[in-house]
């Protein structure tokens, strides 16, 4: 999996403002790096801000998080990505 985020990081000095190649990488991160990955979705929602699949990965990895306030952010977030798709 490493292998592959460094091909996602490659990628990215080609193409930086591809949301895809954030979230693709962001899913390979989430169990080598969870704040690369958090970082990555970020990255992902603030260049496609309307993908509810963004807000959905980077909701689900924060309702994991010990800091409760970290947490309810992450609801927030997978509440926001089910407004999303459900306005598709």
């Amino acid at each position: 999996a490493e292998e592959a985020v460094q091909n996602y990081t490659k990628a990215l000095e080609y193409v930086p403002n591809s949301a895809n190649t954030y979230f693709r990488r962001a899913q390979l991160n989430k169990k080598l790096n969870t704040k690369a990955a958090v970082d990555d979705l970020k990255r992902a929602i603030d260049l496609a801000p309307k993908r509810y699949q963004y807000w959905q990965a980077l909701g689900e990895i924060m309702t994991l998080s010990d800091n409760p306030a970290e947490r309810e952010v992450g609801f927030e977030f997978l509440a926001k990505a089910t407004q999303l798709k459900m306005n598709k």
